[in-house]
């Protein structure tokens, strides 16, 4: 159960957060609770944990390499928060908190081989991460965390429906485990497939702030402090990447990688264009 227990460790250490201690507690306990997370990602790569959960729970490559790029770039972050904090005078209950249960979460999506589980732990992910955007408590900070909040929601609302779609066209195979997917792939509708790639990915490119769903981004990263940004450009996109790399493997199996770099180009060109226009606003 090594892989539960990396999820659960930061989760059970949040909790222990918001208990009355002091300021530098918290920092040095989160210290000590990303330096064990980034161990234990390290071992994996000598030897990589078994399966759990009856398949819900796996590391595979993929996983592995953005799990080891998220555990040192939280290890990074909590090292900076020990100078950080002890120049900054305000409470850092709930920051914290919310800061081991992004790492349980980001945790989660890495291993998450069922794609109703990898939704879940997304969405949580955003919930998360919108009160580290309004740590300064100002008007904008405020303004920033909502328009975040609103943003994500409603992409990650759009990757639950292409995540029902997805089941629709597994109906044959009865479970939207990765390998059952990938391996049942002639039995899969294609129609309902292409729906559900679609809404996958406009709900995820909101996530991955990808235009001209990225609106959310300039305040979100103006507002919040430098490490939370960092966490947010390295490790939350990161997320929905890691997602859409998901959907990419099960299009490579249905015959449909023309389909899905053909939606990838016009992204990629609208995120160019897009953005150089509003510049030269």
């Amino acid at each position: 159960m090594i892989v539960s227990s990396l999820v659960l460790i930061p989760l059970v250490g949040a909790l222990a957060m918001l208990l009355p201690v002091r300021v530098m507690f918290r920092v040095w306990f989160l210290a000590a609770v990303s330096f064990f997370h980034a161990v234990v990602v390290a071992s994996f790569w000598w030897q990589r944990p078994v399966p759990e959960l009856q398949g819900y729970l796996v590391l595979d490559p993929l996983g592995l390499i953005f799990l080891s790029m998220v555990s040192l770039l939280f290890l990074s972050v909590s090292v900076f928060m020990i100078g950080y904090f002890q120049h900054e005078h305000r409470g850092n209950r709930i920051f914290a908190a919310c800061l081991l249960s992004l790492l349980s979460m980001v945790t989660l999506v890495s291993v998450s081989y069922h794609m109703g589980l990898l939704w879940v732990a997304i969405e949580t992910t955003t919930l998360f991460s919108a009160p580290l955007i309004s740590f300064h408590r100002n008007w904008k900070s405020l303004e920033a965390t909502w328009k975040y909040l609103l943003v994500c929601s409603v992409g990650i609302a759009l990757a639950l429906m292409g995540t029902f779609f997805l089941a629709i066209a597994a109906h044959d195979i009865h479970t939207l485990l990765l390998p059952a997917v990938l391996n049942g792939a002639s039995l899969l509708s294609v129609n309902w497939l292409k729906l559900s790639v679609i809404f996958l990915f406009v709900g995820y490119g909101c996530k991955m702030g990808l235009a001209p769903m990225h609106s959310w981004k300039p305040e979100a990263y103006g507002q919040a402090t430098g490490m939370v940004g960092v966490l947010m450009a390295g490790g939350l996109t990161q997320c929905s990447f890691l997602a859409l790399m998901r959907v990419s493997q099960i299009c490579y199996k249905t015959g449909l990688s023309d389909f899905y770099a053909s939606i990838l180009i016009v992204t990629g060109i609208l995120s160019l264009v897009v953005p150089a226009v509003l510049l030269l606003g």
